[in-house]
């Protein structure tokens, strides 16, 4: 009785590792398009952003206040929720 509740665990895995490869690429696609759009583009999109009007307007805007605050304001909020 123990092997076969076990046969039919293993013949399940067996069953999903030989799903037609398209099902498979799709899946695998599905999830790279997800991690670009949620994950690289946001990123990009900032980065770019960020240096629209060039490197010297991206170093000057540390001079501001203003910018520091918010720095410091992240890395506080940072370190009390990383912990967690």
């Amino acid at each position: 009785m123990g092997n076969s509740s076990s046969n039919s665990i293993g013949s399940k895995s067996r069953r999903a590792a030989t799903d037609p490869w398209w099902i498979r690429w799709t899946i695998i696609a599905f999830v790279y398009l997800s991690i670009g759009l949620l994950l690289v583009l946001p990123l990009l999109v900032v980065f770019i952003e960020a240096f629209r009007q060039g490197l010297g307007a991206y170093v000057a805007s540390f001079r501001d206040p203003a910018a520091w605050h918010a720095i410091q304001l992240t890395l506080i909020a940072t370190a009390i929720s990383l912990p967690l």
